[in-house]
């Protein structure tokens, strides 16, 4: 479904992705695990193509980002991290609008399956400006399904939260995983080991490692988190393999 041949991304003369290689197969979940500033926004950015890549080749859904970006973006769902919602208008009329810009049929139909499904029926005609983070984030969710996309992609989604509402949102994500194809970056390993198949571990623009997920990783801490500098040190917790010339 997802093919990344040599992505690079540069801003001026820094190289902030660097020959990005990795394909995702339809139905898995993968995680893009690294610290803060490791270049995951960035290649979502770019996988959602809001973003062309400086070199290298990507393929989504059998189209290639440079020549049919348009058709990547009506297919897949995105959920930026710190999303702007429209904050004047009302969840219900927020989510119609959505559906409305990618031709949904049956629209209103969609919509309130989706209010349902996120438990926002008592908010529905609640502006957004006016909720709490919490459920900011579910209608951000919301808005990134509500077309039916076939890949879902979510930057951060639990950034910013508080323990309980990460907790919560975490029952609206885990369905999501079964719907679609996900791909997910996070530098908090307990969203990894909630979700993902499969973690690719980035630092410093590079996919430094990977790993299949086939049993819980509870060796370390649950809000263990990826920092800048201590990528080896985690890795070697989690039993990831670093690539000997990212060391």
């Amino acid at each position: 479904m997802i093919e990344i041949e040599n992505i690079t991304k540069h801003f001026g003369n820094k190289a902030v992705i660097q020959n990005v290689n990795f394909k995702v197969e339809q139905g898995e979940t993968v995680g893009l695990f690294g610290p803060s500033g490791a270049g995951k926004t960035t290649l979502i950015r770019v996988l959602t193509a809001y973003m062309f890549p400086s070199s290298g080749k990507l393929t989504i859904l059998g189209y290639n980002i440079l020549s049919h970006s348009h058709e990547i973006r009506r297919r897949v769902g995105y959920l930026p991290q710190g999303i702007s919602l429209y904050g004047d208008m009302t969840v219900a009329n927020y989510l119609t609008f959505v559906a409305r810009l990618h031709r949904v049929s049956d629209r209103h139909r969609r919509v309130d399956q989706v209010i349902e499904e996120f438990q926002l029926t008592s908010q529905a005609k609640t502006l957004i400006g006016k909720l709490p983070p919490e459920l900011h984030r579910r209608v951000g969710l919301a808005q990134a399904v509500v077309f039916n996309p076939e890949i879902l992609i979510l930057d951060q989604p639990t950034a910013g939260l508080a323990p309980d509402q990460t907790v919560e949102i975490y029952q609206y994500i885990k369905p999501l995983t079964h719907q679609f194809t996900v791909i997910l970056s996070t530098h908090t390993w307990c969203d990894v080991e909630q979700f993902c198949d499969r973690v690719l571990m980035m630092d410093k623009g590079r996919i430094v490692g990977e790993k299949r997920l086939t049993v819980p990783q509870r060796r370390v801490e649950p809000r263990k988190v990826a920092e800048p500098g201590a990528i080896s040190i985690l890795a070697e917790a989690l039993s990831i393999s670093i690539n000997p010339i990212f060391r």
